[in-house]
């Protein structure tokens, strides 16, 4: 439940939000995909590339509606 969502959050370094991870498997039509690929996905974006969250997010977007 959420409970735990939030303490994974706290100790794995999240970037994401529920609501960002909810957007995410609606855009990848996979609900069973992890938060933890997820996250990685985001942080290696905004690492790699110099990017905000939400621009990190943005990116994944069009690559996965192109």
């Amino acid at each position: 439940g959420i409970n735990w969502y939030m303490n994974e959050c706290k100790n794995k370094n999240f970037v994401l939000s529920k609501v960002d991870v909810k957007r995410l498997r609606e855009a990848y039509d996979n609900y069973n995909i992890s938060i933890y690929y997820l996250n990685d996905e985001v942080k290696n974006l905004m690492n790699c590339e110099n990017l905000s969250k939400e621009d990190a997010i943005e990116k994944i977007f069009k690559i996965i509606y192109l």
